[in-house]
């Protein structure tokens, strides 16, 4: 996922009403989606029809929160996933001084191969290169 998609949705989660939400059904059997409101405690801010109406309630009432929590761990895995690409990928293989990468095996002159994990980082980072 780019850097680009990320803001994207970081910034459509951080437009949403704040949270917590919590469902409600009335007395009609009708379940609404709340959230906190300064003036008047809470406000309605859908009404949820058809479908499995509780468990896509549960599920809406708690995305903004659960999105926030995966771009956290997303930033987290990125910057361990950062500093594992700016270390060098070849290591020596034998005391002849032969160095290839530690996931593909390509030497220091040759490219990694496609499904090499060090290229993957970089291209997940978007750092990508093949040398």
């Amino acid at each position: 996922m780019t850097y680009e998609k990320l803001a994207t949705i970081t910034a459509r989660v951080d437009a949403t009403t704040e949270g917590p939400w919590e469902q409600m059904t009335d007395k009609l059997g009708l379940t609404f989606l709340l959230a906190p409101d300064e003036r008047l405690g809470s406000v309605i801010v859908a009404r949820i029809t058809g479908g499995n109406i509780t468990a896509d309630a549960e599920f809406i009432a708690h995305a903004a929160g659960d999105i926030r929590d995966l771009l956290a761990d997303n930033a987290v895995l990125r910057r361990a996933l950062a500093a594992y690409v700016m270390r060098s990928p070849y290591q020596r293989t034998d005391c002849s001084g032969y160095y290839a990468c530690n996931t593909c095996g390509a030497d220091e002159d040759e490219p990694h191969t496609a499904d090499c994990l060090w290229v993957q980082a970089s291209k997940a980072i978007g750092t990508a290169s093949n040398t």
